[in-house]
């Protein structure tokens, strides 16, 4: 009985031993042998090179999945060890773009995605500008995940950037002619431009005492009037004085080729001689036997101008142009003087065939 008891014991201890060797047979190692350790592959649109590390058991390839829409792949892949170097080139585009990267390697594959940001760029504010004569140095900020290019269509005008700044280097204008130069600009796809026109009213002459030719419409009377052109702290200023009415001054743009007035603005009032006060619109464009007046229904807008230039004997005359206008056109004072209304109901005078000459 005790033998058959041992046996039994022993037959116990075998079957308890192979059912614990069948336990851990049926175990399943689930570590991957394939892994990422690290990535750097988010790029500006400058690029550059970034990488992808793993862990792997095996020798690993890489390949770059997906391409751009024309068809060319814009990033490489290559392998050193356990180390994947990712090269990205510029991108002018103002949409992200993205990649995939395979890594293959014992038996197993990842995919890890590349992103290239598109540009962006804001708070630049480069518009055209009139400087003087002497050498000077423009900076102009702006903000971009890119790098600014630009290029000058003079010699006298000479640009570089940084990463937050345009630098525009003017030379001395020895001649003190009128000139001008175009900057362009570009932060990829995005472009512009702006003028810089290089000019001095002193340096040229044309600061100082006019005589205003004109004649009234209506009347054919011929008027000369006193000018007198300045520069102020805000910019230019024409002054009209003719004896007997009242004096009025209004803002002027002044660039060297053309001399412009803004339409309607009230520059004053005319008091009569009986107290009715009339306002001085100036100027205002109209058409042969229509005023176009600050008060009417069509206020003008936009500038009256004059081109500049000099006669054969160097004397500066400012000619106005209706070029741009659809129909023959004159300039409208409002309320000059009471004495001169001649016929006018509102007090209105419209002049013709204006000119100033340089005194």
């Amino acid at each position: 009985m005790k033998k058959y008891i041992g046996f039994l014991l022993c037959v116990s201890a075998a079957l308890f031993a192979a059912s614990c060797g069948e336990k851990q047979s049926l175990e399943v190692d689930n570590t991957p042998k394939l892994r990422v350790v690290s990535h750097d592959v988010v790029f500006q649109p400058d690029g550059g090179t970034g990488s992808i590390t793993v862990e792997c058991e095996s020798a690993i390839t890489a390949e770059v999945q997906t391409t751009n829409s024309a068809g060319e792949k814009w990033c490489t892949a290559t392998v050193d060890g356990k180390k994947i170097n990712v090269t990205v080139g510029k991108y002018s585009g103002v949409e992200s773009r993205y990649s995939n990267i395979i890594i293959k390697g014992a038996d197993e594959t990842l995919n890890v995605a590349v992103h290239q940001y598109g540009i962006i760029m804001n708070e630049f504010d480069a518009d055209d500008a009139i400087i003087k004569n002497p050498a000077q140095t423009l900076s102009y900020a702006y903000k971009a995940n890119a790098l600014m290019q630009a290029s000058s269509s003079v010699n006298w005008i000479t640009v570089s950037t940084t990463d937050n700044k345009l630098e525009v280097k003017v030379a001395e204008n020895t001649s003190k002619e009128y000139r001008q130069g175009t900057v362009e600009w570009n932060v990829g796809m995005l472009k512009g431009s702006f003028v810089l026109t290089q000019f001095d009213a002193a340096d040229a002459g044309l600061l100082g005492e006019w005589t205003w030719n004109c004649k009234q419409v209506t009347t054919n009377r011929a008027y000369e009037l006193n000018a007198v052109l300045s520069e102020e702290e805000n910019g230019y200023t024409l002054k009209l004085t003719k004896e007997g009415a009242a004096d009025f001054s209004m803002p002027v743009l002044l660039d060297g080729k053309v001399l412009s007035m803004p339409l309607g603005v009230a520059v004053g009032t005319y008091t009569t001689s009986s107290g009715t006060k009339y306002p001085y619109t100036f100027p205002m464009i109209v058409n042969k036997t229509t005023a176009i007046t600050f008060e009417a229904a069509v206020a003008a807008s936009g500038y009256y101008n004059f081109n500049l230039a000099k006669d054969e004997s160097g004397v500066w005359v400012a000619t106005a142009d209706h070029s741009a206008y659809t129909s023959k056109q004159y300039l409208a004072f409002e309320a000059w003087s009471s004495a001169e209304h001649e016929g006018n109901s509102n007090g209105r005078l419209v002049f013709s065939g204006i000119s100033m000459t340089k005194k």
